[in-house]
């Protein structure tokens, strides 16, 4: 499936539109090109790209934190990897998983997959 980027607040606006549309859900892998833990978690948030793709509904996106700082502060992301999932239009605050945890992200998408 892939990942689409988000580089500024048009872009976000626009990933948060498809979450509008038949209970679309969108995951924001959030990161920084020097971060050592997001390259390290990297594979393993790919295989769950590639099993939970758009054909469930899943929508990846990632953002350099550096790129849409405004985004990130409004998002309170502070630290990365952070992975924010949105769905009917808003980021749901209990889906925020601050660290390279790739089972969390994977419960947190079966979770919202089902609901």
């Amino acid at each position: 499936m892939g990942y689409e980027t988000i580089t500024s607040r048009r872009e976000f606006t626009a990933a948060l539109d498809r979450t509008e549309e038949s209970n679309n859900i969108i995951i924001i892998d959030c990161f920084t090109s020097w971060c050592p833990q997001c390259k390290a978690v990297q594979p393993k948030i790919d295989e769950l790209n590639k099993e939970f793709g758009d054909k469930k509904n899943v929508f990846w996106y990632k953002m350099n934190i550096e790129e849409a700082e405004d985004v990130a502060m409004e998002y309170g992301v502070s630290a990365v990897p952070t992975f924010l999932l949105f769905k009917d239009g808003d980021m749901l605050p209990e889906e925020k998983i601050t660290g390279a945890h790739h089972l969390k992200v994977r419960e947190m998408i079966e979770k919202n997959i089902k609901s």
